[in-house]
C-alpha cells in the first residue's frame, strides 16, 4: 500500500470535509490578488460608504455612534482589500479607516458648494464681503468709501478674496474656493512634511500623509498657517543656509500678514525642521548627528521676526488701519469654564486636547526623541517651549469669549506638533521592523490611539452645510430685494447680515459700510460703550432707510446653554436698541433673515 505524505497520515473524513472551504480560500485568495479586483472592489466599498455618509450627514445633520462604527468597519474592510504592498494587516487596516475619514471630510466641505442666496453660517456672507474688498476696484481702507473692519487681516482675506479676480464670479464659485482652501493646504503640508521625513515605502508615506492631514483638520486650521508652514516645510534646510532664511521671513510675513499672534512661529518650525535629527528626503533614512553651528538657527529666528515686523507695516498700508488695532480685542471676557465640559463645546477644551493629542504626547515624551535622534539637551528644551507658548496661546484664545466651540484656535499648538512629529521620523506610526527610527514602537494600545482618533473625532464632528428648498430661497429673495430696494428710496440701507448680496451684485442700493456682523458683535462682547453711542444715536434718528438682519428675537440664555454670553451681549447691546428704533417688516426664519424698517 503506497504511503502517503507526511502531514496527511490520516485524511480520511476530516480531509474530505475540508476541502471545500479549502477550495473556497484558494478561489477567493486567486480573486483578491488580482490588482485590478483589489482596485475596484475598494474603490467600490469606500466610494459607497463615503456616499451613504454624506446622505446621512444631510438627513440627520450629524452620525449616529452606530452610523460611526457602520463607516469604519466598511473603511477598515476596504483597506484591507485594496492592493498595498509594504503594509502589515494592522496598517492596512487604518489605511481604509484613515483614506474613508479624510474622503468624507472633503465630502463636508464640498457641500458648501451651492448658488444658495442666503448665508450658509452665522457671518459667512460678511467674511465673503470682507473678502472681495481687496479686490474691488473701489475697495482698500482709504480706497473709494469702502470701510475694511478691524478684523479682516490682508493674509485670510487677500487669500478668499482672489476669487474676485475673475470677471464675474458667482456665489457658488466662491465657496468652491474657500472650500478649496480649507482642503488642500493641509494636504499640500501633509504631503511635504511626509516627504521631508523619508520613513518607509510609497503605501507607508501615503497613510502618513492620510493622518497628517486628519490631524490638521482636526481644528480646523486656517489656511493662512497652514501655507505658512507649507512655505518652511519646502524652503528650510540646514544645507542651505538663505534659503532657509529666506523661508523664515517669507513664511512669517505673511502669517503675520493674516494673524499677529501666528507671524513668529514659522521661524520656530523652521528651526526644529532644521535640528539634527531625521534628513530631508534627499538624505532619507539616515540619522543626523552632525550639529549646525548655534549662529545658523540664531539667523532663521531673526529672519522671521523681521519678516514679522514687516508684516505689521504692509498691514497698515493696506487697510488704512493703525497698527494692531485689533489688539482692541484683549478687552473681551476670558471665559475659563470653557476648559471644561460647557453647553458650547461639550468636551471642553482641556479633554477635546487630551482626546486630539495626548497619545502623540506620549510618544514625544516616552522616548521619541531618543529613537535615532541625538539627544542633546537643547534641542528638547527649544521643541518644549514651542509647544508650551503655542499651547499657551491657544488656550487663552480659546477662553476668551466667542471662542471656545472646538480647537481651531490651538492652531499652532496643532501644527508644531506634526512638524515635530515630522522631524523626529513620525514616532508611534509605523510597526514594521525595517523602520529602525521606530524599532523600539510604542504599546500597541497608543499606536491604535495615535493612528484611529483624528479619524473618529472627523466622523464624530462632521457637519454638512444644509439648505432649505431652492424654490423657496429665490422666492424669499426675491421678496428680500423687493422690500429692500422700495425702502432704499428714502435713504441708505445697513446691511448687518448677508452683505454677500452687495459681493455678489444681487441688490444694488445705498449701503452702510461702518456696522457689519462681525464687528459689532465683537464689540458688544467687549462692552464697548464707545462704539455703541454713535451706533445708537444712528438708530435713534432713524438714518437707515432699512436694516438687514438676521433674526433679532429677545432670548436671554446665560451661562448654562451653548454661546450664551455671546447670544446675551448680542441681545444687550444689539437686539434691544435695533428694536427700540426699528420694526421687523419681512422674517424668513428658513432663511435666517429679517429685514427691519423705521418705526413710525
Amino acid at each position: 500500500m503506497k504511503q502517503a505524505p507526511p502531514g496527511q497520515a490520516s485524511l480520511g473524513n476530516e480531509s474530505m470535509g475540508r476541502r471545500p472551504l479549502s477550495r473556497f480560500n484558494a478561489m477567493r485568495h486567486s480573486v483578491t490578488m488580482a490588482p485590478g479586483a483589489r482596485w475596484l472592489l475598494g474603490a467600490l466599498l469606500i466610494g459607497l460608504s463615503v456616499g451613504l455618509g454624506l446622505w446621512e450627514l444631510q438627513r440627520a445633520g450629524r452620525l449616529s455612534v452606530g452610523w460611526m462604527a457602520i463607516l469604519l468597519a466598511a473603511g477598515g474592510t476596504a483597506g484591507m482589500v485594496l492592493p498595498s504592498g509594504g503594509l502589515s494587516r494592522t496598517e492596512k487596516l487604518y489605511l481604509g479607516v484613515l483614506l474613508l475619514a479624510a474622503l468624507l471630510f472633503t465630502g463636508t466641505q464640498l457641500t458648501r458648494v451651492t448658488d444658495y442666496p442666503f448665508s450658509l453660517t452665522w457671518s459667512e456672507g460678511e467674511h465673503l464681503w470682507s473678502a472681495s474688498l481687496f479686490f474691488r476696484s473701489s475697495g482698500g481702507g482709504g480706497q473709494g468709501d469702502v470701510i475694511i473692519p478691524n478684523y479682516v487681516t490682508p493674509g485670510l482675506y487677500g487669500l478668499w478674496g482672489m476669487v474676485f479676480l475673475l470677471p464675474d464670479p458667482g456665489l457658488w464659485v466662491a465657496r468652491l474656493w474657500v472650500s478649496l482652501t480649507w482642503i488642500l493646504p493641509a494636504a499640500l503640508l501633509a504631503l511635504l512634511l511626509v516627504h521631508r521625513a523619508g520613513v518607509g515605502g510609497r503605501w507607508k508615506r501615503f497613510l502618513q500623509a492620510l493622518w497628517v492631514f486628519l490631524f490638521l483638520s482636526q481644528g480646523p486650521i486656517y489656511p493662512p498657517l497652514l501655507l505658512a508652514a507649507v512655505i518652511v516645510a519646502l524652503w528650510a534646510t540646514p544645507s542651505r543656509k538663505l534659503r532657509s532664511l529666506g523661508a523664515s521671513f517669507a513664511a512669517s510675513f505673511y502669517a503675520g500678514l493674516s494673524r499677529w499672534t501666528w507671524m513668529f512661529i514659522p521661524a520656530a518650525w523652521a528651526v526644529l525642521l532644521m535640528l539634527p535629527g531625521r534628513e530631508s528626503a534627499g538624505e532619507a533614512g539616515t540619522s543626523a548627528a552632525r550639529p549646525h553651528p548655534v549662529s545658523q538657527y540664531l539667523l532663521v529666528l531673526v529672519g522671521g521676526f523681521a519678516g514679522g515686523l514687516l508684516s505689521i507695516w504692509v498691514s497698515v498700508q493696506l487697510t488704512g488701519r493703525p497698527p494692531l488695532v485689533y489688539l482692541g480685542s484683549v478687552q473681551h471676557p476670558l471665559l475659563w469654564y470653557r476648559l471644561l465640559p460647557n453647553p458650547t463645546f461639550p468636551p471642553g477644551i482641556l479633554l477635546g486636547l487630551l482626546i486630539t493629542t495626548g497619545p502623540i504626547m506620549l510618544a514625544l515624551a516616552g522616548g521619541a526623541f531618543r529613537n535615532g535622534v541625538p539627544g542633546l539637551l537643547a534641542q528638547r528644551a527649544f521643541a518644549a517651549l514651542v509647544l508650551a507658548l503655542s499651547l499657551l496661546v491657544g488656550l487663552v484664545v480659546s477662553v476668551k469669549i466667542g471662542g471656545g466651540s472646538n480647537l481651531h484656535n490651538l492652531d499652532m499648538y496643532l501644527v508644531t506638533l506634526v512638524v515635530l512629529m515630522a522631524a523626529r521620523g513620525w514616532p508611534g506610526l509605523l510597526t514594521e521592523k525595517g523602520d529602525a527610527p521606530t524599532r523600539r514602537g510604542l504599546p500597541i494600545v497608543l499606536r491604535h490611539l495615535i493612528l484611529l482618533l483624528p479619524a473618529v473625532w472627523i466622523l464624530f464632528w462632521a457637519r454638512p452645510f444644509r439648505i432649505t428648498d431652492g424654490e423657496r430661497a429665490q422666492d424669499a429673495l426675491k421678496k428680500t430685494i423687493a422690500l429692500i430696494q422700495s425702502a432704499a428710496k428714502g435713504g441708505e440701507v445697513l446691511f448687518l447680515d448677508q452683505r454677500q448680496m452687495l459681493a455678489f451684485g444681487m441688490v444694488d442700493v445705498p449701503s452702510v459700510d461702518e456696522y457689519e456682523l462681525v464687528e459689532v458683535m465683537d464689540h458688544a462682547m467687549a462692552e464697548d460703550e464707545v462704539f455703541f453711542t454713535k451706533f445708537y444715536r444712528d438708530l435713534r434718528n432713524q438714518r437707515f432707510a432699512a436694516i438687514v438682519s438676521d433674526p433679532l428675537p429677545i432670548v436671554w440664555k446665560g451661562e448654562g446653554r451653548a454661546f450664551g454670553e455671546e447670544n446675551d451681549a448680542w441681545v444687550r447691546y444689539v437686539s434691544e436698541p435695533i428694536l427700540q428704533w426699528y420694526a421687523p417688516a419681512l422674517e424668513l426664519e428658513d432663511q435666517g433673515v429679517w429685514v427691519l424698517l423705521p418705526r413710525e
